[in-house]
């Protein structure tokens, strides 16, 4: 594949997550949590270009997305770093590998323990201020159900995106 078409490929992918991710939300009870589908693009990206173009998509999509629509919320480079980390460990577990369930919520797990429930918080604690232990226990239901959604949409969209995905590439 060109450069060019990773690019592009990349660029829409990049639009769809920002739209999915700042615009197209809900925040959970007490504001502790931001749930969108805006993984999808960026679990696309890293399967279909690998762990770098994942990382800096990720990166651009968040960079683009404060400045678009920050809900409010004061940049913060640590989340930046955190989704950029994200795109890249997405890349690592999914670039050109076959798209199982075990491997899609293996994928989900790592990156919600990591992520979601290690680095956020940390993150949370050094901006704001935040209590880690209390935030992780405010969070673990959240994402554990999130967790399971994102498995699932994902398992339940990858073969017929794939299959479409392919159909396109051939011609």
């Amino acid at each position: 594949m060109s450069k060019l078409k990773k690019l592009t490929i990349a660029a829409m992918l990049v639009a769809i997550q920002i739209v999915l991710s700042r615009f197209l939300y809900i925040y959970t009870p007490g504001n502790l949590d931001r749930l969108s589908f805006g993984f999808v693009p960026a679990v696309l990206i890293s399967y279909l270009l690998g762990p770098v173009y994942g990382g800096l998509s990720a990166v651009v999509a968040d960079v683009l997305g404060m400045l678009l629509n920050s809900a409010g919320l004061a940049f913060n480079p640590i989340f930046t770093i955190i989704a950029g980390l994200k795109g890249v460990v997405f890349g690592l577990l999914l670039y050109k590998k076959e798209l199982t369930l075990k491997r899609i919520a293996l994928t989900f797990v790592l990156t919600t323990i990591c992520f979601e429930l290690g680095l956020t918080p940390i993150a949370l604690m050094v901006y704001y201020g935040s209590a880690f232990k209390a935030v992780v226990i405010a969070k673990i239901p959240v994402q554990i159900f999130f967790c399971v959604v994102k498995i699932a949409s994902m398992y339940l969209i990858s073969k017929p995106l794939l299959k479409a995905l392919d159909k396109y590439s051939e011609k």
